[in-house]
């Protein structure tokens, strides 16, 4: 949970970041409400796919860490 917590404080960050940059765009005649809908559906995808990576891997440690200590494998 604490990540996800983490990454869409920081996606936040980044939505912020990405209005003032569409602002920008509106000077060369672009529509600002397109491009903000554009990039910050791009921006959300990559937010959800880091959460799966993050997920999997906290499933993958506690899943690691449950396994007796005797029946591991040693690296």
């Amino acid at each position: 949970m604490r990540a996800i917590d983490i990454l869409w404080t920081e996606h936040l960050v980044t939505i912020d970041h990405l209005t003032d940059s569409v602002r920008m765009r509106g000077y060369s005649q672009k529509d600002p409400l397109v491009e903000f809908k554009q990039d910050s559906m791009k921006v959300f995808e990559e937010l959800l796919a880091q959460i799966d990576r993050e997920v999997a891997d906290t499933i993958f440690k506690v899943s690691s860490e449950m396994i007796p200590v005797g029946m591991r494998k040693n690296k």
